[in-house]
């Protein structure tokens, strides 16, 4: 058998938990499960009703401060990846003497840099 636990916001199934789960922990089917887990892997979230019922919810819209830290730190990652790379164009650049390759990517950097937003 299938429970949900408002509590944990959690399954259990008594083949694996026996018994040891939440008191709040209430009987759900395998179809209602199975239909929880699709919501959640179509991006809804699973939450329960006053009575502790599963149910899936859309996700609330980001605001736009979320938006921003997120595009951010998909940016800060990228210029900590060039990063890497210019210490080896460094190294390359010492032995070789050629610096194209450190010029493109400061370059690279100093744009993402500027895509930053406050």
């Amino acid at each position: 058998m299938k429970f949900f636990s408002k509590s944990t916001n959690g399954f259990y199934d008594s083949s694996i938990h026996g018994d040891a789960f939440p008191s709040d922990a209430i009987e759900i089917t395998e179809e209602e499960h199975q239909s929880l887990l699709a919501g959640q892997a179509a991006g809804k979230l699973i939450q329960s009703d006053d009575a502790g019922n599963p149910m899936v919810q859309d996700r609330a819209p980001l605001s736009e401060q979320q938006i921003i830290a997120r595009d951010n730190e998909k940016i800060i990652e990228q210029i900590k990846t060039l990063e890497v790379n210019a210490q080896r164009a460094v190294r390359e650049a010492l032995i070789s003497g050629v610096t194209d390759r450190l010029k493109q990517i400061d370059d690279q950097i100093a744009d993402l840099r500027k895509a930053i937003k406050q």
